[in-house]
């Protein structure tokens, strides 16, 4: 990513709230702060401006009140002001104003767009747009749904906005312990597709991660010093993402290969990061509220704690899986489970515990990938070809698909199948 792709990045959540509170018009402010950024990715190269989220609302404001007197069939914009809407006229933005506001403005925005008349995965699908600056493709791609669908989620969530007049206040208490839960679905799905890129030519996005990472903090300094807040799982999130980022560094070749847990060099694992991690988890767990970022953190940390990946604790493990379970009985957490089970019990107990999922995870990639690693260690490596070859007709990533297109050819020259 370029630093002017950066720095419209980092400036876009703030200039997107502002713009929307100014205009009470979430298509409007969408679509000048859009041709914003674009005058930005012409002229920001070379002449960086020094406040880019001031250029960009400065900009945008310009666009908006260019549109308002077309509409109105006036003078252009440097004539005067005095026909225009109180929003529209032009307001200092200073450094001091934009750095005391930037945490409520963000926050306001992340929790506006989880807002309760919108629907769960228009929350998530908001939140990626405008708070994160997610493509509509990468949006799709995180969410499992077509990119024509995804465009269509989000005109109808612009839509229901302006029509409901929607508030973007900050909420109360209550209604921010509410909304924080997608909030964080929204962190976490965001971390994910970094961690374990969908589509590319790498194993991960490391702006992504980045990006996850500073975010969480961030929320996590805005609200925990507001009285009420409940914030553990926040904490558990944040030791979530530190924990497996600690790994990161060891997750591919310096060609950019694919490199499993089992085989990965410990000695490139972040120390620093996998004891801050521990701290945050074990801090989190102290607040008596356990959810299940927590439980996923506590396993994160238990697989860096290993020395090797044979003298991992697979038993407290398939434990904390357990617990999971009962606070998210999904088939991806079973998966896990049963991966779990595998290891703790041995590959045809896990085998036949995972294969009972098949009808629910019919197209997840993890599912072939796991089914087809247990077929291998069993010997059956027909039924292990099989399995990777889903996971490479699944997969639009390059080093992932690279990796199991290299699994299957041993598996199809070797009886023994590759060490």
């Amino acid at each position: 990513m370029s630093d002017v792709h950066r720095q419209i990045q980092l400036a876009y959540p703030q200039a997107f709230s502002i713009l929307q509170a100014s205009l009470q018009d979430w298509a409007l402010a969408e679509d000048v702060l859009q041709d914003a950024v674009e005058r930005a990715l012409l002229n920001w190269p070379g002449n960086m401006p020094t406040n880019p989220v001031a250029w960009l609302i400065t900009a945008a404001k310009h666009r908006a009140i260019d549109q308002f007197r077309r509409d109105r069939k006036q003078e252009p914009f440097e004539q005067d002001e005095t026909d225009l809407p109180e929003r529209l006229r032009s307001k200092e933005l200073s450094e001091d104003v934009l750095g005391d506001s930037i945490g409520d403005d963000v926050l306001r925005l992340m929790l506006g767009c989880c807002h309760p008349a919108l629907a769960p995965e228009t929350q998530l699908a908001l939140t990626l747009k405008h708070v994160m600056s997610f493509t509509t493709a990468e949006i799709a791609s995180a969410l499992l749904v077509s990119e024509k669908s995804m465009e269509q989620r989000l005109t109808r969530a612009k839509q229901k906005i302006t029509a409901l007049q929607l508030s973007f206040d900050l909420p109360s208490t209550q209604e921010l312990n509410e909304r924080l839960p997608v909030v964080l679905h929204v962190l976490y799905l965001l971390y994910n597709e970094g961690y374990s890129a969908t589509a590319g030519l790498q194993v991960q996005r490391a702006d992504l991660c980045r990006e996850a990472i500073r975010l969480t903090r961030w929320l996590h300094t805005l609200i925990r010093h507001k009285t009420g807040i409940v914030y553990a799982e926040l904490l558990g999130l944040l030791a979530l993402m530190i924990s497996q980022q600690a790994r990161a560094q060891a997750r591919s070749s310096a060609e950019g290969e694919l490199i499993l847990l089992a085989h990965q060099d410990r000695t490139r694992w972040d120390r620093q990061a996998i004891i801050e991690s521990q701290v945050l988890v074990e801090k989190a767990l102290r607040m008596g509220r356990v959810g299940p970022y927590q439980i996923q953190a506590a396993i994160s940390v238990l697989h860096n704690q290993a020395a090797s990946y044979e003298e991992t604790d697979w038993t407290q493990i398939r434990l904390l899986y357990q617990t999971l379970l009962r606070h998210q009985d999904t088939p991806v957490i079973r998966l896990n489970y049963g991966i779990a089970l595998a290891k703790e019990f041995g590959a045809q107990h896990g085998q036949r515990f995972i294969e009972t999922l098949r009808p629910s995870l019919t197209d997840y990639l993890p599912f072939y990938a796991a089914i087809g690693a247990l077929h291998r260690e069993l010997g059956q490596h027909a039924q292990a070809i099989g399995a990777f070859e889903h996971v490479v007709r699944l997969s639009d990533n390059a080093a992932v698909s690279a990796y199991f297109k290299a699994l299957i050819c041993q598996l199809s020259g070797d009886e023994q199948g590759p060490e």
